[in-house]
């Protein structure tokens, strides 16, 4: 399954490597982004929280990479399943896992290297790394983890639905989040109200993982259960959908 999971993935990226706008918007379209924030918002979120640096958008821009990627990764996936490619692909003497890790393994992959210029963009900014060079290494290591359930959880929409629509519904959901997270403003600025939603969703819970990382300091429990949480349930809908297939539960054109 290993073999031809690299193999598939090794296809992935070559097919990515022929598209200069996809690897244009891959590396540099995240560092770009984050020289704006910093020149826009960077002054009035500093009035908010002093202690505030660029890692703080680095974090927060390096996830939404990350979900709108597999986004795209998702879309391409999918058209790969109704040329009929993932049914000859599926005729070959090769796991029928290999084909889900590969798209897996190509899209932590295309994180990965993503982050390495939105990184060093942000040390041009100011970002500071108490935890060093460990927490750096660490800082990639949970970045990758999280890539991988985000790229299962869509390729498993992808594979198993009959539409669009799933994958499309999930671009305006991540885009709302986004704003809604302690990477992008800090927790006091929002309505009181709202501060222990915000303190709980998705992209606050990989941006406050991510920053614990590169800053360090005491273990915090809700730092490292609330990401486990959402990704113990991004698995968990990724498991539902596929034994919901071949049970045939999703089959044909209820497939949704």
């Amino acid at each position: 399954m290993l073999r031809a999971g690299l193999l598939h993935a090794e296809r992935v990226l070559r097919g990515s490597r022929r598209n200069p706008v996809l690897v244009v918007q891959s590396l540099l379209f995240p560092a770009l982004l984050l020289v704006m924030f910093q020149l826009v918002f960077s002054r009035g979120l500093t009035a908010f929280a002093p202690g505030r640096d660029a890692g703080d958008l680095v974090a927060l821009i390096v996830l939404v990479g990350c979900v709108f990627g597999a986004l795209v990764s998702g879309a391409a996936l999918f058209d790969e399943r109704e040329s009929g490619l993932l049914g000859r692909f599926a005729t070959m003497p090769v796991h029928p896992g290999s084909m889900l890790l590969g798209r897996v393994l190509a899209e932590v992959a295309r994180v990965l290297v993503a982050a390495v210029p939105l990184v060093a963009v942000g040390f041009a900014f100011g970002m500071r790394v108490p935890a060093g060079p460990f927490g750096l290494a660490l800082f990639f290591g949970v970045l990758a983890v999280l890539a991988a359930v985000v790229g299962v959880t869509v390729s498993s929409l992808a594979v198993t639905g009959a539409t669009r629509s799933g994958l499309n519904v999930l671009a305006p959901v991540f885009l709302v989040l986004m704003f809604f997270s302690t990477g992008f403003a800090p927790l006091e600025s929002f309505p009181a109200g709202l501060r222990p939603v915000v303190a709980y969703l998705p992209f606050t819970a990989g941006v406050d993982a991510l920053l614990w990382c590169l800053r360090g300091g005491p273990p915090d429990a809700r730092v490292a259960l609330v990401p486990l949480a959402w990704c113990a349930v991004a698995v968990g809908f990724s498991w539902w959908l596929w034994r919901a297939r071949a049970a045939g539960r999703i089959s044909g054109e209820d497939r949704a």
